[in-house]
């Protein structure tokens, strides 16, 4: 998007580079997940360590889809 801004882009640029550990908190973990995503391993600790149900991780993975979407629609 050659001078355009891009709010998907400034949102994962504002995540990516921070030195937050994304995962301590479950807010910021859901919102990571949304915009990155985590890993089988990540997520099955952070399911544990925040007490998400099968349908929260469920529903983030769709959350992760549709903002993967969202960059294809441009």
């Amino acid at each position: 998007m050659s001078g355009v801004e891009c709010p998907i882009e400034s949102l994962r640029s504002c995540l990516a580079f921070s030195s937050r550990d994304w995962s301590n908190n479950h807010r910021d973990a859901w919102l990571y997940g949304v915009v990155f995503g985590w890993d089988e391993n990540s997520i099955a600790e952070l399911k544990a360590k925040h007490k998400w149900s099968s349908s929260e991780v469920e529903r983030l993975n769709r959350l992760r889809k549709k903002f993967n979407e969202l960059e294809r629609i441009k």
